[in-house]
């Protein structure tokens, strides 16, 4: 194997680990916003049920 090809075998190598790289924190940021967006949906349901709650009771 020649240098000229080592080099060219070297620079596929770390263009593919960065674009997987990439493709991984995509993935991370994408499941990060998922994560948020359901905690937001938790609190909500929570709020919701404390609010029935209290309905119930100094209501009902």
């Amino acid at each position: 194997m020649t240098q000229q090809e080592i080099k060219q075998r070297i620079e596929y190598y770390l263009q593919t680990f960065g674009e997987n790289i990439s493709k991984i924190d995509a993935a991370i940021d994408l499941l990060q916003d998922l994560k948020d967006e359901l905690m937001m949906k938790i609190l909500i349901c929570r709020l919701l049920g404390l609010m029935i709650m209290f309905m119930i009771t100094f209501l009902g």
